[in-house]
């Protein structure tokens, strides 16, 4: 899924994205594209420069729209959506039952392996992107390679680099010291899964004492350390240093944000090997990507539901299917879309970017 990392969208001009192509192609009519790798990238334009519209998994057949070199315009979602060829295998209309292009995962479906679409001059950092996940080494490592491929691939590389650590449940933590229970460390989680995807480690132990999950080993450092309370900024900044990063930025605080914001964030943070956490006002979150369609989420309870407002608590809400589910490693708020609908009407309370 490392696909939508390979955005340039700062550099297009408005209207060149997926909603303006759906009216400029053809109906479908050039039969059916079966995907034949385990998860495919769906672009605005047929280049690995082009925004992420979402993904693709082996076995799903996307009416083919258009015929454009070493690409094919397939229908996705309402509109027109680009996929490499080598991922696919066309067959004539006749041959394939038509089946309905599929959104982006929901929390139904498990989370997508990644693709090294992004191009990278060495091997080895190739190789690292070919994998759908990375431990924290892995990412240490590739990040060190991708500072050494030429300035115009780094942002691209970086923003690959997003999707290939570990999502984290709050919903199984071990913590109980001090409040802490399944359902009140988001903050921790997310800022273990921010961690982890700058390349910085779970030690894995405390004064002697074993912590398997990263965030869990957050709160004994914070409560050891007396950093606060987990809520505060000011415990979660030093968390964040004493753990490794080297820069903790507050982007806004307070704000109604528009998909223009974002880029700008994107192009300024995500793209220069920065991880975002963020609270939506009770409640943070990792945020992994910007794309044409939305924000991509990861979002430690489950998937959210935005509401508008500005009051910086609760205008958001869960229902029960869409929660992880207590005790259990699950995943449902992995890679959530947050669509631009939902995110410009409501006020997020902080962006942090971390590095």
């Amino acid at each position: 899924m490392a696909g939508y990392a390979a955005q340039k969208q700062a550099t297009q001009p408005p209207g060149t994205g997926y909603a303006a192509q759906k009216a400029a192609l053809a109906p479908a009519g050039l039969g059916k594209a079966t995907v034949t790798t385990a998860a495919l990238n769906v672009r605005a334009q047929p280049s690995v420069a082009g925004a992420r519209l979402g993904v693709a998994h082996q076995g799903d057949v996307l009416p083919v729209a258009q015929d454009a070199d070493g690409w094919l315009g397939v229908r996705f979602l309402d509109g027109i959506g680009f996929v490499a060829k080598p991922y696919v295998k066309v067959v004539a209309d006749a041959a394939a039952a038509p089946v309905a292009a599929q959104a982006p995962k929901t929390a139904a479906e498990p989370p997508p392996p990644a693709l090294a679409d992004p191009a990278a001059s060495q091997p080895a950092l190739t190789a690292l992107l070919a994998k759908p996940r990375l431990t924290p080494d892995e990412v240490k490592a590739a990040r060190a390679l991708v500072a050494k491929e030429p300035h115009e691939r780094q942002g691209d590389l970086f923003e690959a680099l997003q999707s290939k650590g570990e999502y984290h449940s709050q919903r199984d933590n071990q913590s109980t010291t001090e409040g802490a229970n399944q359902d009140n460390m988001c903050n921790l989680t997310s800022l273990a899964m921010c961690l982890e995807n700058i390349g910085i480690k779970n030690p894995g132990s405390l004064d002697g004492k074993p912590y398997a999950q990263f965030e869990d080993y957050l709160e004994a450092l914070r409560i050891k350390n007396k950093y606060g309370d987990r809520t505060t900024g000011a415990a979660l900044e030093s968390l964040a240093k004493a753990a490794g990063a080297q820069n903790y930025k507050y982007v806004f605080a307070d704000k109604m944000t528009t998909h223009a914001d974002w880029i700008k964030w994107r192009d300024a943070y995500l793209r220069t090997g920065y991880a975002f956490l963020m609270s939506i006002g009770g409640h943070i979150v990792r945020v992994q990507g910007v794309t044409d369609s939305g924000l991509i989420v990861d979002d430690p309870y489950g998937v959210v539901t935005l509401k508008p407002g500005t009051d910086p608590s609760h205008h958001w809400s869960y229902d029960a299917a869409n929660r992880n589910k207590k005790g259990a490693a699950d995943n449902k708020g992995e890679d959530n879309v947050w669509r631009w609908d939902d995110v410009e009407k409501h006020q997020m309370h902080w962006l942090v970017a971390i590095q």
